[in-house]
C-alpha cells in the first residue's frame, strides 16, 4: 500500500504498514497517511536509504509510533519507538520482538522461518 508523507509530500511503498486510524479507511484515496507501524526489510541496495532519508521522512508522521528494520544478512531485527515526548529511541533487542504499537510480539525464529537464514 502506498504511504503519503504530508510534511514532504513524498510517497513510499513500505514492506509492511499498519494503520489503526479511521481516516485511512477505504475511500477514493490510493494511499494511507496515518500509519502506526512501519516495517522495512533491508536489502543491500536500500539499507542505507531505509536507515537515513526514509526514516527521517517517516519521523515527520505524527501517528507513527514504531519503525522496524528486518535484516536480510542475519537474524537481526531493529525496533525504533517514539516516546510519549515524541523522541525516537532504539528499543533494546529482545526475543520475542515486542511491537508495542499493535500490542503484539513475535519470535525472531518465526520471522525468519522458511528463509535461507532460518536456524
Amino acid at each position: 500500500m502506498k504511504l503519503r508523507i504530508e510534511a514532504s509530500n513524498a510517497f513510499y511503498y513500505p514492506d509492511v504498514v499498519v494503520t489503526c486510524d479511521d481516516r485511512d479507511r477505504p475511500n477514493n484515496e490510493q494511499y494511507i497517511s496515518y500509519p502506526r507501524l512501519i516495517i522495512e526489510v533491508l536489502s543491500p541496495s536500500t539499507a542505507r536509504f531505509d536507515r537515513t532519508e526514509k526514516f527521517a521522512d517517516y519521523r515527520t508522521i505524527p501517528s507513527l509510533t514504531e519503525y522496524v528494520l528486518v535484516s536480510t544478512d542475519c537474524q537481526a531485527i531493529e525496533v525504533f519507538q517514539k516516546s510519549d515526548r515524541g523522541e525516537w529511541q532504539r528499543a533494546n533487542p529482545s526475543d520475542p520482538v515486542q511491537l508495542i504499537s499493535i500490542n503484539a510480539s513475535i519470535a525472531i525464529a518465526d520471522i525468519y522461518e522458511d528463509t535461507d537464514l532460518a536456524g
